[in-house]
């Protein structure tokens, strides 16, 4: 027993000294209240929050006028909220501020990798970057995506571009729609805009993350997507689903591609909305569920935007958000067997599935690969829904959203099953849907 009682102070010394050289800040933790759950810091000892005072009450005539123990970051006005960074003190204080109705954590959003492994994975391994073990697989994961992109040529289409046939995008270019005249707002690493397979013209953006150029993509992440979106059809490279949309970039994840905060999210959110986005694509995600957040994306869909989110990486029946929100259109992956990705999230949330298995597109800075995750699926459904907002302009996100759930490809269980939702995605399908005809001559 002295033994083992020795080995386990060993452990914890050596778990004090390995959190003391990494510069992990103990977390602090309080009770449940009545305007707030239990609550462990997000920021070292600090909390950042989410503060929503009274209707009609300035944040001047409260704790925020003038406690040094509180730091408001943002203001929300849309949601009647403050982002706010506080110590134990200062959660003490706005609990006790008649003022103040509620406080919620702002949560952690993370880029979902390319590697069919989530965010924080992703994050703890460039933190530490001493595991080997993962390192060895993900080495494996890739040459089994090569050894299956190869055995599986007869289903590829212009070069590992699989999935843009198999959601019937060109079908839905034949009857004459491709995206024109449609903003897809992506929120992401950024875009390598000097790609071959991109056309600067219909390309604007937001650099949001320490001010680093939204046209410039240091993770790679955020070209791949855009590229899925609306590659150009130039015979060269690769082809995106919606070939003539626009895409306005926000750039919320900076050259490490780990996370950003939920009220960073919701603040790009708004912005793709001012710039006439009608479909916004979030290829990432996190736990720990925002009320201000699940507000943020009623209200868009409320004001005529659509928005796309990846299920997550984890490979369990976890909810990741924003994806799990209602009003936010949740992806699962498929491989080219039409099978669910192990890596896919499956729960309850989960509305629709596509392509997420070695998906070709463009990367920076003018080339091309193989990725897989939900972050490669989401994309593919955000540009059917750009074809389908083109063919029907006027339509409401309800109408564009039913459209893809009533016509998609069952898989799986009949009817919609915690895997696949409503099944893959259907272009051509959910086009005939709408009823729309063919476009007018130009």
């Amino acid at each position: 027993l002295e033994r083992e009682a020795k080995k386990t102070m060993k452990l914890i010394q050596a778990i004090f000294i390995l959190t003391a050289s990494l510069g992990v800040a103990t977390a602090t933790h309080v009770p449940a209240t009545a305007k707030h759950g239990e609550l462990d810091s997000n920021d070292g000892p600090d909390f950042r929050v989410f503060v929503r005072y009274r209707r009609g009450r300035n944040r001047l005539y409260g704790t925020l006028g003038g406690s040094s123990n509180c730091q408001v970051n943002d203001e929300i006005q849309g949601l009647n909220r403050f982002v706010v960074t506080v110590n134990e003190a200062g959660m003490a204080e706005l609990d006790n501020d008649p003022l103040v109705e509620e406080i919620e954590l702002d949560q952690k959003r993370y880029l979902i990798p390319t590697d069919g492994s989530t965010g924080e994975r992703r994050l703890r391994k460039r933190q530490l970057n001493t595991d080997e073990k993962e390192e060895n697989d993900y080495d494996g994961q890739e040459e089994n995506a090569q050894r299956d992109l190869q055995a599986n040529t007869s289903e590829l289409n212009n070069g590992g571009l699989w999935g843009i046939s198999r959601v019937q995008a060109p079908d839905v270019w034949t009857a004459g729609y491709t995206g024109s005249d449609v903003k897809v707002c992506v929120i992401d690493s950024g875009i390598a805009l000097t790609h071959s397979d991109f056309d600067f013209s219909r390309f604007t953006g937001y650099s949001g993350q320490g001010n680093l150029p939204w046209n410039q993509d240091g993770d790679g992440h955020g070209t791949h997507v855009a590229g899925t979106i609306a590659a150009l059809a130039n015979n060269n490279g690769v082809v995106g689903v919606a070939i003539d949309a626009s895409i306005h970039v926000v750039r919320v994840f900076g050259n490490s591609g780990t996370w950003a905060w939920a009220s960073s999210l919701i603040a790009a959110c708004e912005l793709c909305r001012d710039a006439g986005a009608k479909v916004i694509n979030m290829s990432l995600g996190g736990g720990g569920r925002s009320t201000a957040e699940e507000n943020e994306f009623q209200n868009l869909f409320n004001q005529g935007v659509l928005s796309i989110a990846a299920a997550g990486n984890d490979g369990n029946s976890a909810f990741s958000y924003p994806a799990s929100y209602p009003s936010v259109v949740s992806v699962a992956a498929i491989d080219v067997n039409e099978n669910r990705a192990g890596f896919s999230q499956y729960n309850s949330q989960v509305d629709i599935a596509a392509p997420g298995v070695n998906v070709r597109s463009s990367v920076p800075p003018n080339s091309y690969a193989n990725y897989q995750g939900t972050s490669m699926a989401t994309p593919h459904v955000a540009g059917v829904a750009a074809l389908l907002f083109s063919a029907k302009p006027g339509a409401t996100p309800a109408e564009i959203r039913d459209a893809m759930y009533t016509t998609a490809k069952d898989l799986g269980a009949s009817g919609r099953d915690n895997q696949f939702g409503h099944g893959l995605v259907q272009a051509k399908d959910a086009l005939d849907s709408l009823n729309v005809g063919s476009p007018p001559p130009p």
